[in-house]
């Protein structure tokens, strides 16, 4: 087993003693319904531990702002990683997902690091 891989099995056990829960909702697109022109969503649900943090003034961009945060998750719990299409809930406050920024080693990615906006 290779290093990173490792340290990718390690990250949830951490996470788990010092994390802050989150609600992870996958969002999929559904079927269009030609009556009213909308495309339905399924949404699903998971439950992670994450750290929290706000964003840095020296992080503030065109596409980030002060207000935001950045919630850091241990890759291995995601059977796919989060896409700005998908939403964060953090204590009944849904979060969009303004940008994922992945944190690898020797190939294997190791956390997500996801800029948030309530």
């Amino acid at each position: 087993m290779a290093l990173g891989d490792l340290i990718a099995k390690t990250l949830p056990k951490a996470f788990a003693k010092i994390g802050t829960d989150v609600t992870f909702r996958l969002i999929t697109a559904g079927s269009y319904n030609v009556t009213d022109g909308t495309v339905g969503e399924t949404t699903t649900d998971t439950e992670h531990k994450g750290i929290l943090s706000n964003v840095s003034l020296r992080e503030a961009n065109e596409l980030i702002q002060s207000g935001d945060k950045v919630l850091l998750v241990p890759a291995s719990e995601f059977t796919s990683g989060p896409t700005v299409t998908d939403q964060i809930v953090i204590s009944s406050v849904v979060h969009q997902i303004i940008e994922v920024r992945i944190q690898e080693f020797t190939g294997v990615d190791l956390t997500y690091n996801i800029v948030l906006r309530a």
